[in-house]
């Protein structure tokens, strides 16, 4: 927790762009369950709102490499850019000597 305060961040908003993206997710064989509505509208969010990383501990459904993969080929396709999906420890510069 105390690397957060180290951490350049800001809140975003969910909105109609970010609900196609998630839908997008769906149709693409990604998070297909309703279960994982919530995930795929985070996905949508970080993407419609031009993050590079989604930082997530969901190793099961979203830090895996095919949700990488397909998350990032949407991205790209949809004209967003490049995204990632990390660990939270990633996140954590190494000191230098």
């Amino acid at each position: 927790m105390d690397y957060l305060t180290q951490i350049n961040y800001h809140t975003v908003e969910t909105g109609a762009a970010a609900e196609r993206i998630a839908e997008l997710v769906k149709v693409n064989g990604l998070l297909v369950a309703d279960k994982h509505i919530n995930d795929r509208l985070h996905i949508g969010t970080e993407i419609d709102n031009y993050c590079d990383v989604i930082v997530s501990m969901n190793f099961k459904h979203l830090v895996n490499v095919a949700t990488i993969r397909g998350v990032r080929a949407i991205s790209n396709l949809e004209g967003y850019g490049n995204i990632d999906i990390i660990q939270p420890i990633a996140m954590v510069a190494e000191e230098v000597d």
